[in-house]
């Protein structure tokens, strides 16, 4: 049994389903309807599943398998986005939506956003409204 299916299999039926809906597009409100949830508090459902440890670990291991199933290294991943923003950024074709996104997706895995990340890490402090955005990747 891999890693994933048993941190799965800790987790209570509908929170199960949530992570495994969750993996298939990244999406907490989606998910959190997929999974069974109320669709009035999907949002904030997600928001508050998202934050649980138990959840937030199989998510980790569900999303490891997968880009080992798909041979996806964060090498890969990395010079992809690099390649991205270069070509966005070339006079030619000059994208500011894309280069801006990604040198925001390197920022993100080089840790330049880690310290304004721990000073959001209360979400008891945020509104409804920006669980929300949270839940649904805004």
């Amino acid at each position: 049994m891999t890693k994933f299916k048993r941190l799965l299999k800790k987790l209570p039926a509908k929170r199960q389903r949530f992570v495994m809906e969750y993996l298939v597009d990244s999406n907490g409100k989606q998910a959190a309807i997929r999974a069974g949830y109320a669709k009035k508090a999907a949002a904030v459902q997600a928001a508050d599943i998202l934050i649980i440890p138990n959840v937030k670990e199989a998510l980790a291991a569900g999303r490891a398998e997968q880009a080992e199933k798909i041979d996806i290294t964060i090498e890969y991943v990395v010079n992809s986005i690099k390649k991205v923003a270069e070509r966005c950024l070339q006079d030619d074709t000059f994208d500011s939506a894309g280069a801006n996104r990604a040198l925001e997706n390197l920022a993100k895995y080089k840790g330049v956003f880690e310290k304004d990340n721990r000073q959001r890490a209360g979400l008891n402090d945020l509104t409804t409204e920006e669980l929300q955005k949270i839940a649904q990747g805004d």
